[in-house]
Formats: C-alpha cells, structure tokens, sequence
C-alpha cells in the first residue's frame, strides 16, 4: 500500500538591500531559476522549500511596525514566531525587556512565546540570523548589527534607566581620574552618541 502526502512547503524570507545583487547571487552563483518576481521580492522554488528574498524597506512595511502602546500589537506583529530575549531572570537586559513588555501591557501575550538567550548579543544574533521576527535588544547592540533593523523603541519610563557607571577610586592616578572627567566631555559624548548610547547629566 503506497500512501500519499501533500508536499508542505516551507517559506524562508531574508531582507535584501540590493535585490538585483541577490539575484545574480543566486541565478548566476546557484543557477536557480525564479519561479515569481517583482522590483521588490524574487521567489525560488527548492523542492519543498520556497525562499523569498525581499527588498529590505517592502519587507518591513510587510511586517507593519508594532504600535508598542496598544496591547497585543506586538504578539501580533510576531505571527507564529518567537521574540527574542536576554534571560528574562538572570540576564539584565532580559530583566530590562520583561520590565517594559509588563509596564506596557504586552506580557500576557508574549510570555509563553519567548526565545529566551544566554545574553543580549545571542538573542540580537537569532533575530540577525532570521530565527526569530522580532527581538528586545539594547539600542547600541542593534546600532552594530547591519543585519537588523530597529521597528520600535520602548519608551524610558517603561523600564528602569539603564546605567553604565563609571568612577575614580582610590588609590587613583591623575590619569585615570583624568580619563573619568573626558568621560564626562563633549569629544567622549559625541563617541557615546554615534554608537548608540545617550549620556545623563
């Protein structure tokens, strides 16, 4: 007796800066022949497998940006996928996300639908790696990975301030305590602000 089954097909969707670049990637580099496109999306059939490579600003407009004050939005925003996290108990950014996903209302929906990481860098490489729609990582972090693109960002008061101290202590030398007030400088601000972090007085 031979039964028969329905082929499933999987989609694998990848954001694409220069989709005519991707494309030779694939048809000159693979040989894979287009079965669909468009200015803005090419799919391939692979056996079971279809992969579409979108042009990054479609694909985000796709997705629609997650209206963080509307509870719900972003278990939406997710689909069938899992959101990214540092350890939500042990981890302080993870501490940092489920502060603000609960001061926004947003925890009941998403908390059985997370893909909890050892650190904040490992849960922004799920989402930079597509294993993952959305992910709650540092501003700076994301500012360093190309492969991601920031939809939303919570506002400061739903979570505690996040705090990098930095102080001179004993016994000191006049440069290092000389390096805590460049710290403090405009030169070190402008550096802190190009990658992401804001100082506070």
């Amino acid at each position: 007796m031979v039964e028969r089954s329905e082929q499933q097909i999987a989609v694998v969707t990848l954001g694409i800066a220069d989709i005519a670049r991707s494309r030779r990637f694939y048809v000159d580099g693979f040989g894979w022949k287009p079965v669909f496109e468009n200015p803005e999306i090419i799919f391939y059939q692979m056996n079971g497998l279809v992969l579409a490579t979108w042009h990054t600003p479609a694909l985000e407009e796709d997705m629609k940006t997650p209206d963080l004050a509307r509870p719900g939005a972003l278990a939406a925003a997710l689909g069938k996928g899992r959101l990214a996290v540092a350890q939500t108990q042990t981890v302080p950014a993870g501490k940092y996300a489920r502060q603000a996903l609960q001061a926004l209302g947003h925890w009941p929906a998403v908390q059985g639908r997370l893909a909890e990481a050892e650190s904040v860098r490992v849960a922004l490489m799920l989402v930079a790696r597509g294993e993952t729609p959305l992910g709650v990582v540092y501003a700076s972090d994301a500012r360093a990975e190309p492969r991601v693109q920031v939809v939303a960002t919570f506002p400061a008061g739903s979570h505690p301030p996040i705090i990098y101290p930095v102080a001179a202590v004993a016994p000191a030398t006049p440069a290092a305590r000389g390096f805590v007030r460049w710290l403090a400088g405009p030169q070190a601000r402008a550096i802190f602000a190009r990658h992401g972090f804001h100082p506070q007085d």
